[in-house]
């Protein structure tokens, strides 16, 4: 089993001397976009990753979409306005590290596209879609009419109590950076082997 190590990453904290020694992979999920200075992360991570080592970092691309609209309420058109009000509010947060990952020295770096979906009809996507439209509440208590916010009200009710079929689908972006090793002038090997002993970097 690899170990993993969780610094708690701030722009401020010196987060790789926690490590105890070179990582071999470097999970941001999500998050990058939380940090004051993303460039000095993404550095910090490029230097304490070995050569070879790799980070991947996903981020929300594109607006979020329920099926029913109506979150299974009858309340047409309750996620179109969700999504709106949350949109309004700056949410999601998208964020392209393309370029930053290769100013910070990594090298290949890709991007992919893909869909995220998270269905009630099961136990795991019935939670997060529960907790989600639960912090979506909070946020918009303000900006939804009471006969939303009521209808809302239901449609978490009914992703508690498992009898909600409401799915939603989301865009992500998700980059795989190398920390390269030179074979030659200008040419990088990202298959090169290394410890398979090393750590696993969570964060930020």
């Amino acid at each position: 089993m690899t170990p993993t190590h969780t610094p708690e990453n701030h722009s401020h904290h010196d987060w790789p001397a926690v490590l105890p020694h070179e990582a071999d992979h470097a999970w941001a999920a999500l998050s990058l976009h939380h940090v004051t200075d993303p460039a000095r992360v993404l550095t910090q991570t490029f230097e304490t990753l070995r050569l070879g080592g790799v980070l991947v970092a996903t981020e929300v691309a594109g607006v979020t979409k329920y099926n029913p609209v109506d979150l299974g309420t009858g309340r047409a058109g309750l996620g179109e306005r969700i999504v709106g009000a949350l949109a309004a509010h700056g949410y999601p947060v998208t964020a392209d590290w393309t370029i930053a990952l290769a100013e910070a020295g990594f090298a290949p770096v890709e991007r992919h596209a893909s869909t995220f979906t998270a269905s009630a009809r099961n136990t795991d996507g019935s939670r997060y879609l529960a907790l989600q439209l639960t912090l979506s509440r909070a946020r918009l208590a303000e900006d939804l009419s009471a006969d939303d916010l009521t209808a809302l009200d239901a449609a978490i009710t009914a992703l508690v109590a498992g009898t909600s079929e409401v799915v939603m689908t989301s865009e992500r972006f998700s980059w795989v950076a190398v920390q390269p090793i030179a074979t030659g002038p200008n040419q990088h090997d990202i298959g090169a082997s290394g410890s398979s002993q090393g750590r696993t970097l969570v964060g930020p």
